[in-house]
């Protein structure tokens, strides 16, 4: 899921749909974790103590300069829970073709593709670990 809201201390409706249907489906729900880059700009839905919230590295390992992180507001736990690459990642054009974009929503694809695996491996473990602060 490629999106963010204000972060609040309360808990939002977005983050309130993430933790509820993570707990009742057993779905993982992988959140970028916006492109604020400031400290404390984790944002809503990827603030859910439920999202696996996804920030972004350059080629060299290093946090994205545009990459958000923690930590959450409120209960300053950390976040975002796992990195990714997100800098000059090439994906499809809209049209055809391809172009090269950096963002934590070009993160966000290796960490779902990553779970997707793990889950069809191990599907004995779908639902059961979902991270928590």
């Amino acid at each position: 899921m490629s999106l963010g809201g204000p972060g609040t201390l309360e808990l939002d409706p977005l983050e309130e749909a993430v933790n509820s249907l993570s707990e009742r489906t057993g779905t993982l729900f992988v959140i970028s974790a916006v492109n604020s880059g400031r400290p404390g700009t984790i944002s809503s839905p990827g603030s859910a103590d439920a999202a696996l919230t996804v920030g972004a590295v350059d080629r060299s390992d290093r946090i994205a300069d545009f990459s958000s992180w923690g930590p959450r507001q409120g209960d300053h736990a950390i976040k975002p829970d796992i990195t990714a690459p997100g800098v000059d990642i090439v994906a499809a054009a809209p049209g055809g073709g391809y172009q090269t974009l950096s963002g934590t929503s070009m993160a966000a694809p290796h960490v779902t593709i990553s779970a997707a695996i793990l889950a069809q491996k191990h599907p004995e473990t779908v639902g059961q670990h979902r991270p928590t602060s």
